[in-house]
């Protein structure tokens, strides 16, 4: 389960684990409330249990920094789209020596994994959104938190009773999405 901050708790993710556990996978950061997961350190408990790590990164990739080695994580997706790349597009990091099952058989594709013509065009502009998201990262930062400090300042302080869901230091700063509740 997570908190009242969104957040899973590392402990219980401890207690989760059985011997038969072959996965874990959490998403970097809330789609809704914009918490970031402890990630490197849930990595670091898979990498012990020798248990295979995945990250769901889509709303984390352009917004935040994220280092597949830094994060622990054995896979980790992403979504053009969310970056203002083309849509229908992702991709999946794969640690080497991480093995794979495809879903799908057929042509040779994806090293196997995915038969099926690959969408160049749609492959190309993912990695010039990435390329561009990494070039803005340490200029956006800043700017847009100090943005969503100011709407979460000026909401709290004129709307009576209202509260903020997650955790407020532990969000994405592009993601300017939060819930504020109101009583």
């Amino acid at each position: 389960p997570v908190y009242e901050e969104g957040i899973v708790k590392v402990e219980d993710l401890k207690s989760a684990i059985k011997e038969e556990t072959i996965l874990i996978t959490i998403m970097h950061a809330n789609n809704e409330i914009g918490t970031i997961q402890p990630i490197a350190e849930i990595g670091k408990i898979a990498k012990e249990n020798n248990i295979k790590f995945h990250s769901d990164a889509v709303q984390s990739v352009g917004k935040i920094p994220v280092d597949v080695n830094e994060l622990n994580v054995d896979l980790l997706s992403i979504s053009s789209h969310k970056i203002y790349g083309p849509k229908g597009v992702g991709a999946l990091y794969i640690r080497k020596r991480t093995r794979l099952e495809p879903i799908l058989y057929g042509g040779g594709q994806e090293k196997d994994l995915s038969p099926g013509t690959e969408n160049v065009a749609g492959i190309v502009g993912l990695g010039e959104a990435c390329r561009l998201a990494k070039e803005e990262l340490d200029e956006n930062i800043p700017y847009i938190t100090n943005l969503r400090n100011k709407l979460i300042d000026g909401i709290l302080n004129s709307v009576e009773k209202s509260y903020i869901n997650g955790d407020i230091e532990k969000k994405a700063s592009r993601k300017c999405k939060f819930q504020i509740h109101r009583n």
